[in-house]
């Protein structure tokens, strides 16, 4: 299980849209070649 510490609520800005009941966030590792 990996933790992380840091502020809550520090960086919230996010867009969503949801249409059901529920909600799969997907993260992925920044893509140096970009």
């Amino acid at each position: 299980l990996k933790v992380e510490t840091g502020k809550f609520g520090a960086m919230m800005q996010v867009t969503i849209e949801n249409d059901g009941p529920v909600t799969i966030f997907l993260e992925r590792e920044a893509d140096s070649a970009l």
